[in-house]
């Protein structure tokens, strides 16, 4: 059975953290061009669902996304039963797992991004 019924990531200003938000996906700065990609997990924890802001429909399930980090670093993560690994510029031996996305988000502020059940009142 899934971690997760109904995930959500609950994203967290940095720099406020009383600003949070629920979603099904991060908005995240890539370290390769820059652009804001969307990324849902799929496949039970184990997967990414990720497009190009605007291009949903020209998605793709990859193993991987590439972003930038609070602090400007370029970072790789895979994910597995929702847990991810984390790599700086993807050089696995100096990576880490844990269950937080730390990223640069579409308006350029620093958040995280850490999993939620959601649960219909």
């Amino acid at each position: 059975m899934a971690k997760y019924q109904k995930y959500v990531f609950v994203n967290e200003s940095l720099s406020n953290p009383d600003d949070k938000t629920a979603s099904k996906f991060i908005a995240y700065q890539t370290w390769n061009t820059g652009e804001i990609w969307f990324a849902e997990v799929v496949d039970d924890g184990n997967a990414f669902f990720h497009y190009k802001q605007g291009h949903k429909d020209e998605g793709h399930k990859d193993s991987i996304i590439n972003y930038i980090t609070a602090d400007g670093t370029p970072w790789q993560a895979t994910i597995e039963d929702y847990v991810f690994f984390h790599s700086p510029n993807g050089d696995k031996s100096n990576g880490h797992s844990d269950t937080v996305i730390a990223y640069i988000t579409a308006n350029g502020a620093p958040f995280k991004g850490s999993f939620a059940e959601w649960y219909d009142a």
